[in-house]
This record gives structure tokens, sequence and C-alpha cells, in this order.
């Protein structure tokens, strides 16, 4: 009797056994198994990381590059600017504009540039330019122009417009000036501007006087991204030179090119008016970085020749 009932609980505890294990796999462990990890292609050496210039004027824009690819997804940050630079990866090395505003105050900004695994912290010296102020005494109506309501839109469109841009440089070498010739200049960049005895901000660009109808050409290859007439900047035209580099042209007559077009250095794509909130026939010229206005002359100068191999086909 003794011999069935232990008999029979030996059965039972075989079912329970049969019931609870695994498929055989040819082998018996009661180890768990280890998840693989995931492959992470690391930096064979330390990166080498340049922040040029280090020190840089008030208006002004810097450049970030690295000279491998990093792991997972690069991240820059720059202390005290309300714009964050945006990074590119051109050839699979990141890459960024920093763009630094005229108002931007002066001193020390931290830069911390993060990766899967790592991290890079630097400095940009912020130094100080000093601009002109620009008194302008206009008539009702165009003040009427210039703090019109419904430009917001307007300007919200274009912010969109330039929150993406080509990832490798279009240019190659320097940029030419947007007008032939002796230029006039009549406005510089970032000068105090008051209107009717009101600080109401920064000049944008700089403005080149010229007769009405006067060619405007494309300082460097570029994509149209924008032409089409606004209630302050008149008849505008924006064009993307790649890694969020851009320049617009102001109050022109005509406007000779569209959104989406091709264009080279050289080519016209308007003619010098004085549409929008304008006192004279003239052009505004604007480099931004991102939306961020920098001074547009240093690219005629040579600043962004040097710095990548150039644009491709």
């Amino acid at each position: 009797m003794i011999g069935n009932r232990r008999a029979a609980l030996l059965a039972l505890a075989a079912l329970v056994v049969a019931g609870c294990a695994a498929p055989d796999r040819g082998e018996i462990s009661t180890e768990p198994r280890p998840v693989p990890a995931e492959m992470v292609q690391l930096p064979a050496s330390a990166p080498v990381i340049t922040l040029r210039p280090a020190q840089v004027l008030q208006g002004d824009f810097a450049v970030l590059k690295v000279d491998q690819p990093l792991p997972g997804e690069p991240a820059l940050h720059v202390e005290g600017l309300s714009e964050q630079p945006k990074l590119f990866l051109l050839d699979r090395h990141p890459t960024a504009f920093i763009g630094i505003p005229a108002a931007a105050p002066v001193g020390t900004y931290p830069v911390r540039l993060t990766w899967e695994g790592g991290e890079w912290e630097g400095t940009l010296e912020v130094v100080r330019k000093d601009f002109t102020v620009d008194r302008l005494e206009v008539t009702e109506e165009q003040e009427q122009i210039y703090y019109d309501p419904r430009q917001a839109e307007q300007w919200e469109k274009l912010y969109r417009l330039r929150s993406t841009s080509f990832p490798e440089p279009l240019w190659q070498g320097a940029f030419r000036p947007p007008l032939d010739g002796e230029l006039w200049v009549t406005t510089y960049f970032g000068e105090i501007r008051i209107v009717n005895g009101v600080e109401t901000g920064r000049h944008s660009g700089m403005d080149f006087g010229a007769p009405l109808g006067t060619p405007i050409y494309a300082p460097a290859r570029g994509r149209v991204i924008l032409a089409e007439e606004f209630i302050v900047s008149g008849r505008t035209i924006v064009i993307d030179h790649g890694l969020n580099l851009f320049t617009a042209y102001y109050h022109c007559e005509e406007l000779l090119v569209q959104p989406g077009d091709w264009v080279e250095p050289g080519d016209p794509i308007g003619t010098v008016g004085s549409t929008g909130f304008s006192t004279g026939p003239h052009l505004h010229w604007t480099a931004t970085v991102g939306n961020t206005p920098v001074d547009p002359w240093p690219l005629t100068q040579g600043s962004v020749a040097d710095l990548f191999a150039g644009g491709r086909d």
C-alpha cells in the first residue's frame, strides 16, 4: 500500500516537472540567459573638436567641427543663447554654425557637446563691437507700416522656413556682394535703430543705396525658399545656402525668382526697389544663422571660404 502511494507521488512530480520545463535545447541550465548588448561604434581615438574663432564679435558667428563621426545622436548646447545652433553631419562629422546676436552680452559662453558615451566642454568668448545709432524720422503712414500687427504672421512664416536647411554647404569660396560696382552703404549691420525717437532694436542687415531697378545678384549658390511681398520688408527674397546659413533681400522692386529655384553666384534674382517700410530705393541685405541675424559683410571677405570642402552638385 505504501509502495503504491509512493509510486503515485513520484508520477505526479514527474508530470509537474514536465509541464514547467522548457523545450529541450540539448543542454540543461538554471542560470538566466544574458541579453546581447547592442553594439555601439565608439571612436577609435578621442575626437578632436575645434571651435573657431575662440573670440567672436557681437553679431558674428563661430563654427564648431568634429574630426570624426560620433556615436548616438550628438547634441550641442551654448549657454546664454536663445536660439540654439543646429548640428549637421557633414560627411558624418558633426558641424555647426553658432550665430551671435548683435545685442548679445559680452562675456564667456559655455559650449557643451554630448554624444553616446562621451562629452566635450569648451567656451566661446563674445567681445564687444561698437555699433552706431541709426535715427529715422518717418511719416505717420510709414510708422503705421512699421508697427502693423499683421506682420507677425509673415515673420512667423519666415521663421518656420528657416527652421530647416540643406544639410551640406552649397557655396564654394567667398560670397560676392549682391550688387555690382561701387557700393554705397547707407546703414550698417547691428546699428541701434531709433524710429521717431523710439528705440526699436538692431538693424538686421546692411543697406545699400542704389537707383530703382538696379539688378540684385545671388552672392553664392543656394535654393530660394521665399519670394513674396511682406508688409515691412516689402518684396522679399530668401536663399538657403546650406548648414543653416541664409541670406535675404528686402524692399525689391521685382522678384525674378520663386521658391524652389536654384541659383548660382551672379544669377539675377531681383531689382532694387523701395517697397514696404522704406524711405527710398535701396537693398537691405541680411545674413542669418537659422533665424539669428549676423553681419553679412564677412561672408564676402572669405570668412566661410575655407571652412568646408565646398558644395556638391
